[in-house]
C-alpha cells in the first residue's frame, strides 16, 4: 500500500531520476574523500601555498562562460560586490540538488559528534565539537552550485552510526524565508540535539568570490544541559575569471560553552602576512592552516592546530606563544592528541528519508529535470519558480497590510486564503 505522505508528489517524478535505487539511497553530490595525502597529512588536492585546488577544467571553463553571461546582463557592478543570493544564474554551472541538500554534507564526520557525546569531560566533549566543526569544511569543495531552496522547502533523512543504530542521527531542514533567505535545521541524536540557522551571502570581488554560511550552530547536551554554540568561517574562492581556482577559508570559528566557561576562537591562516610583509619574508605555514587557544574560566588550558585538508590535534598545557618559540623537533615530542585525521576518518553522508513530506527538495522539478540531463527543460522550471517566489513574495506584503487584508477580506466575505486570493488578482 502506498504511503499517503508522499504518494501525490512520487507519482509525478521520473524514476529515472532515483539511478534505480530506493528514494532514500539516492545521493546527488560531489562524495569528497582526500585519502591521499602528503609527507604532511594534508591533502594532495591542494594549491602551492595551501587551500583547496579545483583541477576540473571543464566544471571551471562553464563557470567562467556563467559569470561573463553574468557581467555582460548585470555590468561591472557584478565584480564591484552585489550579493549574488538575488542573482538569477543559469542552470549549465548547477549541480542537480538544492542547498538543502547540500548543507548535510559539512556533518559528514558526525562520529566526532556522536564521540563528543559520550565523553564526561566538558573539555574532552568541547574540544571533539571543535573537530567535528573544522571536519566538515573540506566538504564544500565543489565547484557546481546548488539549486537556492524555496520558502517551504524540506530535506530530511539520517545519519547512520557505523555500528550502533540507537545512535543515529535524524535530520530535518527546512527553508524558512524567503528574503533574506534563511535556512533552519535540527538534529536529533542519542543525548545530544544539533540545530540552528544560516543565511548565506557571496560577491565577486574582482577575480575572487567571497562569503559563507552566516548563522549560529547550537548543541544542546542532556548529560549535564550544556550547549555548546560555533559558528561557520567565511570563505574565499579565488580564480573566477582566471588563473588557478583555490578555496581558502578566512577569519575564524567562535566555539563556547557558556555552562563550563569554554572558549576557544579558531582562525584561519594565523601567520599570514601583511601585502608588504609578504616581500620580505615567505609564510611559514600554509593558507588552511588553523590554530586557537582553548581557554577554560578564560585561562588557557591548551591549543588547537593543524589544516582543515589534513590532521587537527589537540596540545594540552600549551598557549600559542609556547609553540612558536619551539623548535620543531621539540614541537614534535610534544603531548598531542590527534582529533581528526583527514585520511583515516571516511566521511559518511545523510541516508535520505524513504517518506519524505510533499515538500522534500528531491521533488523539484527543476533539479530532476537536470538530473535527467535536461538543461533547457531545467532552466525552464527553475524560472518558474523564481517567477512564482516572486509573486508569492509580493502578496505576502500586500497581505502585511491589515487594511488591505480587512478590505479584501471584507469584499470576499470568505476566509483569509480567500482574502489573499482575491489580493493577488
Amino acid at each position: 500500500m502506498t504511503n499517503k505522505r508522499n504518494s501525490k508528489r512520487l507519482s509525478q517524478v521520473d524514476e529515472s531520476a532515483n539511478n534505480g535505487g530506493a528514494l532514500g539511497e539516492t545521493y546527488f553530490g560531489s562524495r569528497i574523500w582526500l585519502n591521499n595525502v602528503g609527507k604532511d597529512g594534508r591533502a594532495t588536492n591542494t594549491a602551492s601555498g595551501g587551500g583547496y585546488l579545483f583541477t576540473n577544467e571543464e566544471e571551471i571553463k562553464e563557470q567562467r562562460k556563467g559569470v561573463w553571461d553574468m557581467v555582460k546582463k548585470l555590468g561591472g557592478a557584478l565584480l564591484e560586490g552585489k550579493d549574488l543570493v538575488s542573482v538569477s544564474l543559469p542552470v549549465y554551472i548547477f549541480e542537480p540538488r538544492s542547498f538543502l541538500q547540500r548543507l548535510p554534507d559539512i556533518w559528514a564526520f558526525h562520529s566526532l559528534l556522536t564521540d563528543a557525546a559520550d565523553q564526561k569531560d566538558p573539555v574532552q566533549r568541547f574540544i571533539r565539537i571543535i573537530a567535528f566543526g573544522i571536519a566538515g569544511l573540506h566538504q564544500t569543495c565543489v565547484q557546481k552550485k546548488p539549486f537556492n531552496p524555496i520558502l517551504g522547502e524540506t530535506f530530511e533523512g539520517s545519519f547512520s552510526h557505523s555500528s550502533d543504530p540507537s545512535k543515529d542521527i535524524h535530520l530535518f531542514v527546512e527553508q524558512t524565508s524567503h528574503h533574506p533567505p534563511i535556512t533552519a535545521y535540527e538534529a536529533q541524536g542519542k543525548d545530544f540535539r544539533l540545530h540552528g540557522y544560516c543565511g548565506y551571502q557571496a560577491s565577486i570581488r574582482g577575480n575572487a568570490l567571497k562569503g559563507g554560511q552566516i548563522g549560529p550552530t547550537f548543541i544542546e547536551f542532556e548529560s549535564d544541559g550544556a550547549v555548546i554554540q560555533y559558528s561557520q568561517p567565511l570563505l574565499w574562492l579565488k580564480g573566477i575569471c582566471w588563473g588557478d581556482r583555490v578555496l581558502e577559508y578566512y577569519d575564524k570559528m567562535s566555539f563556547t560553552d557558556a555552562k563550563n566557561q569554554l572558549t576557544c576562537d579558531i582562525q584561519f591562516n594565523p601567520d599570514q602576512k601583511s601585502f608588504l610583509g609578504s616581500f620580505f619574508s615567505s609564510q611559514k605555514t600554509p593558507v588552511d592552516y588553523v590554530k586557537g587557544e582553548v581557554k577554560k574560566d578564560g585561562q588557557v588550558i591548551g591549543v588547537i592546530e593543524g589544516s582543515w585538508l589534513g590532521n587537527v590535534y589537540y596540545l594540552p598545557n600549551q598557549t600559542s606563544d609556547s609553540l612558536s618559540s619551539m623548535k620543531e623537533k621539540e614541537k614534535s615530542e610534544l603531548e598531542k592528541l590527534e582529533l581528526f585525521n583527514i585520511a583515516a576518518q571516511m566521511p559518511r553522508y545523510l541516508r535520505p528519508s524513504d517518506n519524505p513530506l510533499p515538500s522534500d527538495a528531491r521533488f523539484r522539478e527543476d533539479a530532476v529535470a537536470l538530473r535527467n540531463g535536461d538543461q533547457e527543460l531545467s532552466q525552464l522550471k527553475k524560472e518558474e519558480l523564481e517567477n512564482k517566489q516572486r509573486k508569492e513574495r509580493q502578496l505576502r506584503k500586500t497581505g502585511s497590510s491589515k487594511t488591505s487584508l480587512s478590505s479584501a477580506n471584507s469584499q470576499s466575505g470568505t476566509d483569509l486564503v480567500t482574502a489573499i486570493n482575491n489580493n493577488q488578482n
